[in-house]
């Protein structure tokens, strides 16, 4: 009776060894899909992020495109005149181009902030805010020579860059997240 009792504790620790091995199986099977999961939601995210990045930027780039052609209308206007000067109220329209240009930057920068897994972005719209800061400057002096061309130029030049590299980034494919070239 003994050696039977003991070939069914034996039977029933190699069964229990067995269902242990399988739920470790089971259990490691259910990590790795969780895992899976989680890499497919950041994936998500970084696409839904990049997108809404991609958006912001083409917006801040078309209003920047107005101030461009703002100050390109006012330049030529003063320089039609006569007296090279433009009147009170163009003067005014100018500086109200300067606030624009100043609020503008201000959204810029805070793009910046968000953008701390992308240096280089964050880098060149650093540049941009700084012409942007420039341009906003002068306009609200009422000057819109050239040198406030180049710098509300220039300002637009980088927006144009970083979108034509986010669209190369999600042009190839990958999804790359746009962090690092720029």
């Amino acid at each position: 009776m003994s050696k039977a009792q003991q070939q069914l504790d034996e039977e029933d620790a190699e069964e229990a060894e067995r269902a242990m091995k399988e739920a470790l199986r089971d259990l490691e099977e259910a990590q790795d899909e969780l895992d899976q999961e989680q890499q497919d939601a950041e994936e998500r995210l970084a696409m839904e992020q990049l997108v809404k990045t991609t958006d912001t930027l083409r917006q801040l780039a078309e209003r920047q495109g107005k101030i461009v052609e703002g100050t390109t209308d006012f330049e030529k206007l003063r320089a039609a005149k006569a007296d090279g000067q433009l009147t009170p109220a163009e003067r005014d329209d100018v500086k109200n181009l300067g606030r624009t240009e100043d609020r503008l930057r201000d959204e810029t920068n805070d793009l910046i902030e968000r953008l701390d897994n992308a240096p280089v972005f964050a880098l060149t719209l650093k540049q941009a805010g700084e012409q942007m800061e420039t341009a906003a400057k002068r306009l609200q002096r009422s000057i819109t020579d050239d040198e406030t061309q180049r710098a509300v130029d220039g300002a637009a030049k980088r927006f144009k860059q970083l979108l034509d590299a986010l669209q190369q980034d999600q042009g190839d494919g990958d999804g790359g997240g746009g962090g690092g070239g720029g």
